[in-house]
């Protein structure tokens, strides 16, 4: 996923990222929210690395040798001719090599090592034409090779390059790209860009994938996601190397929801694994599965081909993820956040039992709410309008060590989309945990249990009554009240067709009046409650209101355990003379809809 970009919007790319599922922050520092990353790893053994051609050997017309996998794990050769290079092309110090790859290259081929004269010249990792595939870029060896011993200047380039996924090319590489490609100078774009990483996802329908791939889009994430089969963790990881070659799967998590960015590997040395050429979500100090991955075939596309593939065994932990590659560690268990969830379908009487384990921490909101959405669908056996109601629980531990948690519980109805229109919450509730401003928490564990139905869960706001006597006849939309007084309010409501009891129900709404001689009256509004987070294409962008007036994360989780439900009938007075708000919530089991208003005069 190069390219991520600055702000609060990291994280939702992940739910995540988030509104909730939403997110983006800073690289991950030192703290509870990072502890469990793993440090910065020494070869374990020694070996021999290959011999490196620099780009300063390198002229027009050479020939060599790439090798990548096209079907299974068998590793096959591809010709590739070196058209140019361009000195500084990726960012001070990191040269870009153009080459044209007559067989074609795809998303998934980042990291595919390029040998010639027998000495690795790099890996590939850039792309020039969506339609012509052909011509292509790779990342020079020796950066590459710099990220064993890290940390080193080429491998710790500024942050300041995060956003940079694409290379400018010069007139004369242009002129070469034209040339080996039989067009025009004026057809080949401006700049070669990173390949696309293909990210194998399990357990989504094709509507969750279209979701998902837009949030992705939203959030400036290149990759290209496809359905793929579901990854367990294993209990232990092998120590046998990843071959020159061979496929590389960074994993974001595994189990019902997996998420596995497929590429090559560059070369292995010494408990070490070298891939992709380019960063995946450039996070710096990371944290991924290092996985091998079973590739079943490249799809052609006139939008970019790539491979499509299967994650398939633990080899150990990716810990850094950089501008010249990933370094992966062999034999390393990943820590993880465990994701359950219990759905029942109270139509058809039917329910599942699910999990999915994470390993990215930014990844945690996104993973977790489409985690819950593959579970809802499958248990809904639909895609349409009903009701949904959910309780969530986070568990994790803040900076101090001490535990957390947080309970919610809210109910949804959507005319359209019913299980999609109940994640959004539980996102927006993780990332602004996880992106507060005073301490890095590290979410350990979140347990959802929900139960769908067709059913039109609502219920309409059709009168508001007063208990007061002084709620003059003829004026029913207006209330004569003492300063400092108390309404009483009768709220009551028309349950959905064939939903509820046959009284209608009523709620009771209590409001005082605040006491200042600056307030002469006022507006009360009567209507159902809001949370306000749930955006799942906002990630990040709904944070500042719910931090505003707080300096803590108590503050902060005393809020969000305030915030109104879907469910709550919530009375609100707004003063004509000041900024003195009242509210008071009235809680209930179905989604409230409508709203009344009465105007308020104080004597």
């Amino acid at each position: 996923m190069p390219g991520r970009p600055a702000g609060r919007a990291r994280t939702v790319r992940a739910a995540l990222l988030l509104c909730v599922l939403a997110a983006a922050a800073a690289a991950p520092s030192a703290g509870v929210g990072n502890r469990l990353a793993p440090t910065a790893a020494r070869a374990t053994t020694a070996c021999t690395l290959p011999a490196v051609l620099p780009p300063s050997a390198l002229t027009a017309g050479m020939h060599g040798t790439g090798y990548t996998v096209l079907h299974g794990r068998t590793i096959s050769p591809f010709p590739v001719e070196i058209l140019g290079v361009l000195p500084d092309g990726i960012a001070p110090g990191l040269d870009f090599i153009l080459i044209k790859a007559p067989g074609g290259i795809a998303a998934g081929y980042s990291g595919s090592p390029v040998y010639v004269n027998g000495k690795l010249i790099g890996a590939v990792s850039y792309g020039l034409f969506s339609d012509d595939n052909t011509i292509g870029g790779v990342t020079p060896a020796g950066p590459m090779i710099a990220l064993l011993g890290y940390p080193s200047a080429e491998a710790s380039l500024a942050k300041t390059v995060a956003k940079k996924r694409t290379v400018p090319l010069s007139p004369k590489l242009r002129v070469a790209a034209a040339q080996a490609a039989g067009v025009g100078v004026a057809a080949v774009p401006l700049a070669a860009r990173h390949l696309a990483v293909p990210l194998a996802v399990s357990g989504l329908n094709d509507r969750a994938m279209t979701r998902l791939s837009d949030i992705f889009a939203r959030n400036g994430v290149d990759v290209t996601a496809f359905r793929s089969g579901t990854a367990a963790l294993s209990t232990t990881a092998t120590t046998a190397p990843l071959f020159r070659g061979s496929s590389f799967a960074a994993t974001i998590s595994y189990g019902d929801l997996t998420f596995g960015g497929i590429g090559t590997t560059t070369l292995s040395c010494g408990g070490q694994t070298l891939a992709f050429g380019h960063p995946m979500d450039f996070s710096g100090q990371a944290l991924m599965g290092m996985n091998a991955a079973d590739v079943l075939t490249v799809v052609p596309s006139a939008f970019g081909s790539y491979k499509l593939a299967n994650v398939a065994e633990l080899r150990g932990t990716v810990d850094q993820d950089r501008l010249a590659g990933l370094r992966g560690v062999s034999g390393r268990l990943p820590a993880l956040t465990k994701v359950t969830s219990t759905v029942s379908n109270t139509d058809l009487d039917r329910s599942r039992d699910g999990e999915t384990d994470v390993v990215t921490p930014d990844y945690i909101p996104l993973v977790s709410a489409f985690h819950v959405l593959s579970n809802e669908d499958a248990i809904y056996d639909r895609i349409g309008g009903g009701g949904v109601g959910m309780t969530f629980t986070v568990k994790g531990e803040r900076q101090s060590g001490e535990p957390f948690e947080l309970i919610r519980s809210d109910h949804f109805y959507s005319p359209y989309d019913a299980t999609f229109s109940s994640i959004g919450q539980l996102a927006g509730y993780l990332n602004v945990m996880m992106q507060n401003p005073w301490e890095k928490v590290h979410i350990s564990s979140v347990d959802v249990d929900s139960s769908v139905t067709q059913a039109n869960t609502t219920e309409t706001i059709t009168r508001v009554q007063s208990a007061s006597s002084i709620m003059r006849p003829g004026f029913r939309s207006t209330l004569y009240v003492h300063r400092g007084g108390v309404i009483m309010l009768r709220v009551l409501l028309r349950p959905a067709y064939g939903v509820g009891d046959p009284v209608p129900p009523e709620r009771a709404v209590s409001l005082r009046i605040p006491v200042s001689r600056y307030s002469h009256g006022g507006v009360v509004r009567i209507g159902g409650g809001r949370a306000s987070l749930g955006c799942l294409y906002c990630f990040g962008e709904e944070e500042s209101s719910v931090y505003s007036g707080l300096g803590t994360f108590d503050g902060l989780l005393m809020r969000l355990n305030r915030q109104t439900r879907n469910s709550d009938v919530v009375g609100t007075f707004s003063s004509y003379g000041g900024p003195r708000y009242t509210t008071v919530t009235s809680p209930g089991q179905r989604v409230v809809l409508g709203v009344k208003y009465l105007r308020i005069v104080v004597v």
